[in-house]
């Protein structure tokens, strides 16, 4: 009776592994946080909070130049789309999208892209989805048909 239940276990422990291992394993770490791009020496400082960092000047240094080596990778983060078409003149209405969005809002980078059969047109690189919702609602004053996206998004500088 001991070893039935010995065996029970083992089998119960190996199916728990078989179902939990793949997941564990696939797991991405995911950066999403306000302060990706952001100094905090210099914000810690404007806070008055009356904390002073004391730091080497190599370590101050370095800071500019990791901002910039990151700025090539993309993270988890979301986008604003104004234009998504398939029709034969889907491909000259974007480009006329792009432009008017750049002149409208020239402070939100925009990405025209082309994913067979559709043109699109994204604006924005959002870390949070509270940040994309505050600018849809001013882009939907132009763009009503606009709607937030889940993309990879430039690392924010």
């Amino acid at each position: 009776m001991e070893r039935r239940f010995h065996i029970g276990l083992i089998r119960s422990v190996a199916v728990m592994i078989a179902l939990f291992l793949p997941a564990m394993l696939s797991a991405q770490s995911v950066v999403d946080s306000t302060l990706v791009g952001r100094n905090i020496f210099e914000m810690i400082g404007e806070g008055g909070s009356g904390a002073k960092i004391n730091m080497s000047p190599t370590v101050e240094a370095s800071f500019p130049v990791y901002l910039q080596k990151n700025a090539e990778k993309k993270i988890n983060g979301y986008r604003i789309r104004i234009f998504f078409d398939n029709k034969q003149t889907a491909r000259v209405q974007s480009e006329k999208v792009e432009a008017q969005f750049k002149e409208a809002f020239p402070q939100y980078p925009v990405y025209r892209t082309y994913t067979n059969p559709y043109f699109k047109v994204a604006v924005g690189d959002f870390r949070s989805k509270s940040d994309a919702v505050r600018v849809l609602e001013e882009v939907k004053r132009s763009y009503p048909k606009a709607f937030i996206i889940k993309d990879l998004i430039s690392y924010p500088l």
